[in-house]
């Protein structure tokens, strides 16, 4: 008569008490799976704000590229003149605030009725200016004009200045982020602008519209304040009166 062996339990084979125990997560496992998952978020999280950052750096720069694109409509379409920056006084009835000018606001896409989320408010801007302007709704706006480019015109004796006028556009301002916080009025110029009124709200970075419609980047040491380049347009040697 052979022998019967009674073969006993492997781990592998523990009854099912035993499998869910084994399966189980220790309280230092979990600590360890969530320290990992809190290491992967400190890193990517910078990286998802940069890339954040960036898009709102493209879609400013779509903005201004489209108020190029109104400002080219506009010039083409009054014999190539600028919109005046500002205007006050007895001025003809064309020459208004360019924030004023509603021939220009319609080249740009603008409607009375969605100023707000118009292209003329930054995606990174927390803080835009907001001025009244005859419409139903103010003018919202991250943008100020380039007096010394366009021109001001004041009891006739000042006008807008034509396209012609500017002899190095594709380096001189004529759109660009503004600084509301500092008062800063809805247009700049050589004369009138001092350290802080331009928003540097791109990392460091104010962007800036030629009247070619190319869209720069400036850093604060970038700008010339002192009216010795192209930049302004104010400059007799990059401007013909």
């Amino acid at each position: 008569m052979g022998m019967c062996y009674k073969r006993g339990f492997t781990l592998v084979e523990l009854p099912a008490v035993s499998k869910r125990k084994s399966l189980a997560f220790t309280l230092v496992e979990l600590l360890v799976v969530v320290a990992i998952i809190a290491l992967l978020v400190s890193l990517l999280l910078p990286s998802l704000s940069r890339a954040k950052g960036s898009t709102r750096r493209v879609l400013c720069a779509g903005n201004l590229s489209h108020i190029g694109l109104g400002l080219i409509m506009y010039t083409e379409e009054h014999d190539g003149w600028y919109p005046a920056a500002e205007a006050s006084g007895e001025t003809p009835p064309a020459h208004v605030n360019w924030w004023q000018n509603t021939s220009l606001l319609h080249n740009f896409g603008v409607r009375p009725t969605q100023q707000q989320e118009s292209i003329l408010v930054c995606p990174s801007d927390e803080n835009p200016g907001q001025f009244a302007n005859g419409s139903p709704k103010p003018l919202w706006t991250s943008y100020a004009a380039n007096t010394s480019c366009f021109g001001v015109a004041r009891g006739g004796s000042r006008r807008p200045r034509r396209t012609s006028a500017v002899k190095v556009p594709s380096q001189t301002f004529a759109f660009g982020d503004a600084c509301w916080d500092h008062d800063a009025p809805l247009v700049l110029g050589h004369q009138i602008c001092v350290e802080g009124q331009f928003a540097f709200r791109h990392d460091g970075i104010a962007q800036i519209l030629t009247p070619t419609r190319e869209v720069l980047q400036f850093r604060p040491e970038d700008i010339p304040y002192d009216g010795d380049a192209p930049f302004w347009g104010n400059n007799p040697r990059y401007m013909t009166p």
